[in-house]
Formats: structure tokens, sequence, C-alpha cells
């Protein structure tokens, strides 16, 4: 059955030409978001700051559970009837409240800061993210991997990241970022974080079963530290296509277009 499937596509692709494509979640975009994405990617654009998108250290936090990712268009069973299939191999459990933690981390041309682990209870607000996340990781990459030159921070509009007093400790603290005010909303898009390195690192890490959240926290360090360079300096270069990209689409999601 399986190879009758492959050799469908195949005659399909050589005598029509079509490719096949999986479809993609996205966020469903407002009126005013679309305008808001396109103002704000052009603004991006012509910022003088952004020209070296390599010197853009681009950081978000992600929740990493237990509980394996189910990707229904990767995982098929193939046989004759349902009934002949095991419950076992047929049936995936989703527990209600997995166990998980989050991180936060960031990604440049430059190199990668340390992942930080956020403790399960703490509420990410502004003094948090200032105290635990700015001052002790951010900080230091002044004279750490930007080794001093014109580099620019980047976060979402998170409210901890957007409150008067992050912008404030951002404007005095670092040579250039990106402000709440610049950063185009509902854009997780244009973050190589989210469209790249998180769902990477969570495939990495769930290529085996974990029993515990230590497993788990320990083959996510390990898989962090494999992350290179260069697929860091691929994914930082292209931040202005995507810009562009958002601008061409008229704000709205352009994944398609890519």
């Amino acid at each position: 059955m399986l190879d009758n499937i492959k050799l469908a596509r195949q005659q399909c692709e050589r005598y029509f030409e079509y490719q096949a494509f999986k479809k993609v979640k996205c966020h469903g975009l407002t009126i005013d978001q679309k305008k808001k994405r396109i103002e704000r990617s052009k603004r991006l654009l012509k910022s003088t700051h952004i020209i070296e998108p390599e010197n853009i250290l681009f950081t978000d936090e992600k929740i990493f559970s237990l509980q394996t990712p189910h990707i229904p268009q990767n995982d098929r069973i193939y046989a004759k009837h349902k009934a002949d299939i095991d419950s076992a191999h047929f049936l995936i459990p989703i527990e209600r409240w997995p166990k998980q933690f989050m991180v936060w981390g960031g990604i440049s041309g430059k190199g990668k800061t340390e992942l930080v682990f956020i403790e399960n209870g703490v509420k990410i607000n502004s003094e948090n993210y200032k105290n635990n996340i700015l001052i002790p990781h951010v900080k230091p990459l002044n004279e750490g991997i930007f080794h001093n030159i014109n580099w620019v921070f980047q976060q979402d509009s998170a409210p901890s990241h957007s409150s008067k007093s992050t912008q404030s400790w951002c404007q005095s603290n670092l040579p250039n970022f990106i402000s709440s005010e610049d950063w185009p909303p509902f854009s997780p898009d244009l973050n190589p974080c989210d469209f790249w390195l998180w769902g990477e690192l969570e495939r990495r890490v769930h290529k085996k079963e974990h029993k515990n959240l230590e497993s788990l926290k320990k083959e996510l360090i390990k898989q962090w530290g494999l992350i290179t360079n260069k697929e860091c300096v691929e994914a930082a270069n292209s931040f202005i296509k995507r810009l562009k990209a958002c601008v061409k689409a008229k704000g709205n999601n352009f994944e398609h277009l890519l």
C-alpha cells in the first residue's frame, strides 16, 4: 500500500509537474494588525541598524513539555481495516496537564545566548524579566559575543517586553534595540526563534522518549549546543527577506510565498 502511494505521487509530480506541500498553521490577522505589520516592516527595512541582520540578537521564550508533539500528516499507519490496528499503535494519549518548563534563548549570526530555564510557577513580569534575563544574560553580550560592535536586541511585544520599565532599560543599557512600537504585532513569521529555532529544537529533543523533566532538560541543553553558527546565520539572514515578503503580502501571512 505504501509503495503504491509513493508511486502515485511520483507519477503525479512527473506528468503534471505538481509537488506536495504541507498546510501550515498561522495567526488569524485583523485589518488593523495587517496594517501595523506593513507599516512596521517598512519602517524596519528603512532602519539603518538592521542592514546587517547577522548583528541582530533574536530572542523568545518557549514552553517544552514531556508530551511528544503530534504531527498528524507525518504520523500514518497503513492497514486494510482500522479494526486491524492495535490500539497501542493507533491511539495517542494526550495529557491534560503535562509536565513542562519554560526556557528563554536568543540567536544571532555572531553566536547564541545561554539557554535560560525559568522555574515553574514564576510569572514573567517586567521585574523578573529584567533581573533574571536582561541583566545577567543580555547586557554581558555587549562585551561577549558582539565584542562591543553596534548590535541590535530583538524581542516581541509580550507585556513584560513592551512595558515602560523594560523599554527604558533597553534604551539605557544596549547599543540598539527594536522597540515595542517598531516590532510588527503577531509576527512569529518574522522571528527566527519562532519560525525555525524552537521547532527544530523540539524535533531534535523528542527523537527519544523522556521519562522526566531532568532528562528533557539535559537533552535540550545538549541539542542547544549542537545548533551551529551556520544555521543561525542562515536564519538571521532570512529576516530581511521575510520583512519584504510581509510588505508584499500587504501585512497578511506570507509563508506560502517563500
